[in-house]
């Protein structure tokens, strides 16, 4: 593509020299430096150039990417008026002027990757805005006008230094994403059960302690990440969100699980490594469509014998608990592949271990086992099986046929 050198005035684009303006798609670069790299695509409306005319009311789409603009962002940004995307990431800005809410038509900012340290009120004014992205900036707050972007679809706050979220937050009934990964936040106001439409949120990597009771409201949320909190117990509630796919809560301080997990009717994955569990309810069993789980540096002792129920699970992981033994019904999940319970205290291993027939990796390291079960030698799949630490003298002679079939065993 033609490449065209450009001015900057006060964030206005002026063309300097460009005969033809009816098939302008280009790249333009800065001070002929390939590195500030300038794209303006999806022109408004083409005619013939004349020079030393500002055309930028007719852009719709306008990228300012990695210029490292250290220039404020005056009042002359209103001669954007009919730009639908502005992008601005990777820059030096420190803030935006007022006059940022009179871009009436925006439907997509991007602003990541910045120095923005707080937003103007004003940004509630923008209407029609469907993606706004603010992440990897130094924000400590937001305006409480935030929650008038009735538009809004996605909102990317990670990576800012966010320490609460404004009770207007909930006036988002739009928005289906929500991230805000790597803040500082300590709670959630109790409105954000008004995001109706929300079906992704992310809060790892923060400091909460607790969830409001209005997180069950979330009816069409499919993926809730909270690993790396502070998180001793979640809220009855949490079983109300019957849409729920994914559920990540490793590394946080919990010490059980309420009944109404079991509520959690469509989830795949379930992520608790590294919390203080000692025990699991019951009602885990009613996860019927569960393919994943995690439980990884706890304190459990025993499983209950509805984990026969998970029909479909695939991965269990089960590695530094305090397990001496495992329920008959293990043998009952048919479908699982990955089975990891090393480093616990296991004693003995049942006979029904023989009946996970896609079985391709078992680690029985690290535990106390006397004894391996002759019908191990049913786990035809079997590729990985690791034994090694434990008090083990002989080993049963149905391992050969395991050898014969390719498994790798590591005593």
């Amino acid at each position: 593509m033609e490449q065209v050198p450009i001015e900057i005035l006060e964030f206005i684009i002026y063309l300097i020299d460009y005969d033809d303006f009816r098939s302008f798609v280009s790249t333009y670069y800065l001070d002929s430096n390939p590195r500030l790299n300038w794209s303006i695509i999806h022109m408004y409306r083409f005619g013939k150039y004349k020079k030393g005319t500002d055309y930028s009311q007719y852009y719709k789409m306008i990228s300012a990417e990695d210029v490292k603009l250290k220039l404020k962002l005056k009042h002359s940004i209103e001669g954007l008026i009919e730009t639908v995307e502005l992008h601005l990431h990777d820059n030096q800005l420190t803030l935006l002027p007022d006059s940022i809410g009179e871009l009436s038509e925006l439907r997509e900012l991007y602003l990541d990757s910045n120095q923005l340290n707080s937003l103007a009120d004003s940004i509630g004014g923008l209407s029609q805005l469907q993606i706004l992205d603010l992440s990897y900036n130094q924000l400590s707050s937001l305006p409480d006008s935030i929650g008038g972007l009735s538009q809004l679809q996605k909102l990317y706050l990670s990576n800012n230094k966010l320490t609460s979220l404004p009770n207007t937050i909930g006036g988002l009934s739009q928005l289906q994403e929500l991230y805000l990964f790597n803040n500082k936040l300590t709670s959630l106001p109790n409105t954000i059960g008004g995001l109706s439409q929300l079906q992704y949120l992310e809060l790892s990597d923060n400091q909460l302690n607790l969830l409001p009771d209005s997180i069950g409201e979330l009816s069409k949320l499919r993926e809730l990440y909270l690993n790396n909190n502070k998180l001793n117990s979640l809220p009855d509630s949490i079983g109300g969100l019957s849409q729920l796919q994914k559920l990540y809560l490793s590394n946080n301080k919990l010490t059980s699980l309420p009944n109404t997990i079991g509520g959690l009717s469509q989830l795949q994955e379930l992520y608790l490594s590294n919390n203080q569990l000692s025990s699991l309810p019951d009602s885990i069993g009613e996860l019927s469509e569960l393919q994943t789980l995690y439980l990884r540096d706890n304190q459990l002792s025993t499983l209950p014998d509805t984990i026969e129920e998970l029909s479909l699970l695939r991965e269990l992981y089960l590695s530094n608990n305090q397990l001496t033994s495992l329920p008959d019904t293990i043998g009952e999940l048919s479908q699982l592949r990955e089975l990891y319970l090393d480093s616990n205290q296991i004693l003995k291993i049942p006979n029904s271990i023989g009946g996970l027939s896609l079985l391709r990796e078992l680690d029985l390291s690290n535990n106390q086992l006397l004894k391996i079960p002759n019908s191990i030698g049913g786990l035809s799949l079997l590729r990985l099986l690791y034994l090694f630490n434990n008090l083990l003298s002989t080993l049963p002679d149905s391992i050969l046929k395991l050898k014969s079939t390719g498994t790798q065993i590591v005593k």
